[in-house]
């Protein structure tokens, strides 16, 4: 589901949309104001950078609002997990089914990243979920739920 493999080239800011460029550089314009920060990553994650802030309400968003808040809270790095492994340069050694997803509505330079990985990856399937962004968990989890349900079937 989007996922960072660790030794990937970095995604370089030339490489960003407008809308995503936008709202890093309102992030970073945001320095130590925590509540901007999380309305922010919010708008970029759950709406998506190119939709329209609060495109997603309700209970999915004051869940993703309060997860992130919890996560801020702990002051760990976004880096925090890291480590020394490369997997980006064996991918494709991977024998397990893998179904690499892409969000339609979440960072572009992501997809390119994910059709990659897709590609690398022995026989995986590459799924692009229609309307949603960075967390189709919360936006829909029904959507979320069938796609595990049909990666499941298709590993049988």
């Amino acid at each position: 589901m989007a996922p960072a493999v660790s030794g990937a080239p970095k995604v370089n800011d030339d490489e960003l949309d407008a809308a995503t460029a936008a709202i890093v550089a309102r992030l970073e314009q945001a320095g130590n104001d925590r509540e901007e920060q999380l309305r922010l990553e919010t708008w970029l994650w759950l709406d998506g950078p190119a939709s329209i802030e609060g495109r997603v309400s309700d209970a999915p968003r004051q869940l993703a609002l309060e997860m992130n808040r919890q996560v801020k809270a702990t002051g760990t790095s976004e880096k925090g997990g890291a480590s020394d492994v490369r997997a980006w340069s064996r991918l494709e050694e991977i024998d397990a089914p893998a179904t690499v997803v892409s969000c339609a509505l979440d960072v572009p330079a992501f997809d390119v990243r994910n059709r990659e990985i897709a590609a690398r990856i022995p026989g995986a399937r590459y799924r692009n979920l229609p309307d949603v962004a960075h967390l189709p968990s919360l936006e829909r989890p029904d959507l979320f739920a069938a796609l595990i349900e049909d990666a499941r079937r298709a590993s049988a």
